[in-house]
């Protein structure tokens, strides 16, 4: 049975966000679905939402460290800033982020066969968003637009 993606592309008149809408019925094994964002953004560094607080990573792979670490754990987003403007990757319910140079991603679907060979099989419904802001991403008000997108309130 092959996998379906629908998505549907949510702009607001009088916010910044745009939602990304997504219904997957997912039947792949041993794959990877991720969605990637190219920005004109150069940063050394990115900066991901934890419980509690938030985190920097690199954005570059330098040492084997930095090569063994393809994914940085973060919870509803991550931002990456250059001098005085960013963009904050926002979703509702995923938590593996890819940000190298210029380009973001957040992994969707891993249909992985250990330790269920079932998982993530069937029907996916998840919204991510991009979040352009000016300043940093405090200043940009990620956090409330991650707020409001997993509270379905968007401004």
């Amino acid at each position: 049975m092959d996998s379906t993606i629908v998505q549907r592309l949510v702009v607001y008149a009088n916010n910044r966000r745009i939602d990304f809408r997504t219904s997957v019925d997912w039947h792949e094994h041993r794959q990877l679905l991720k969605v990637a964002f190219p920005v004109h953004i150069r940063s050394v560094e990115a900066t991901y939402d934890i419980q509690f607080g938030n985190v920097k990573r690199p954005t570059h792979w330098n040492t084997s460290w930095d090569y063994a670490r393809f994914e940085t754990v973060g919870h509803q987003w991550a931002d990456l800033l250059e001098r005085g403007y960013g963009v904050s990757l926002l979703n509702d319910c995923k938590y593996g982020y890819d940000i190298k140079d210029h380009i973001m991603r957040l992994t969707l679907i891993k249909s992985a066969l250990i330790p269920d060979d079932r998982a993530d099989q069937g029907q996916h419904e998840f919204t991510y968003a991009l979040h352009p802001h000016g300043g940093d991403w405090y200043e940009g008000a990620t956090v409330q637009a991650a707020w409001e997108l997993n509270n379905e309130h968007p401004s």
